[in-house]
């Protein structure tokens, strides 16, 4: 399954905004990361994964390019971050956006579809793990048991909460040269 979310690449004109973070660790091919804070936008819906990722992305970029109470547009940011939607049966899925930088200067838009939300994201660390191809469920599935290893190997505290699959691409980029992410929150080392 193709997952045709994916946005900035080398074939993008500009180069779209991505929530900084700086690396604390590395072991072999996983980073533990620290992210600033941020804004979402979020979405979830209960379907298959590849339906209900178009729909969601649909939903969040008219909110971005103007479907908002400001007719305000935003510049899209990436990368697209989908989870399973935590405490929902299966095939219930989230997927967000992070606001632009400039988000609180253009006035903190409001969605006008009651099925987006927007909120804070505190701080926070986590492991990740880069690949290439088109990215789905059996992907985050994958390296998220990847991960949960080096957690453990390395004595990661977990936090609890789902594992994210992010995705960076726009779909016309090739699969050998697409950037996906899985990341899996954990608490920071005290050391």
């Amino acid at each position: 399954m193709a997952l045709v979310l994916g946005l900035g690449s080398p074939l993008m004109a500009e180069k779209l905004y991505e929530p900084p973070f700086e690396v604390l660790k590395t072991h072999e091919k996983v980073q533990l990361r620290c992210y600033e804070g941020f804004t979402v936008a979020e979405t979830s819906f209960k379907s298959e994964y590849r339906p209900g990722s178009r729909d969601g992305f649909r939903k969040l970029a008219g909110f971005l390019f103007g479907n908002n109470d400001k007719n305000e547009k935003m510049k899209m940011t990436t990368p697209v971050s989908m989870r399973p939607a935590p405490h929902s049966p299966q095939d219930s899925w989230s997927m967000f956006f992070v606001m632009p930088p400039d988000y609180q200067k253009l006035g903190s838009p409001k969605p006008e579809r009651p099925d987006i939300r927007i909120y804070g994201v505190k701080p926070f660390c986590a492991l990740s793990v880069r690949f290439s191809g088109w990215a789905d469920n059996e992907d985050l599935e994958k390296h998220t048991t990847h991960l949960l290893k080096v957690a453990k190997e390395h004595n990661y505290e977990l936090t609890g909460e789902e594992s994210q699959l992010l995705v960076f691409n726009q779909p016309l980029v090739p699969g050998p040269f697409r950037r996906n992410e899985v990341i899996l929150k954990v608490k920071k080392p005290k050391s």
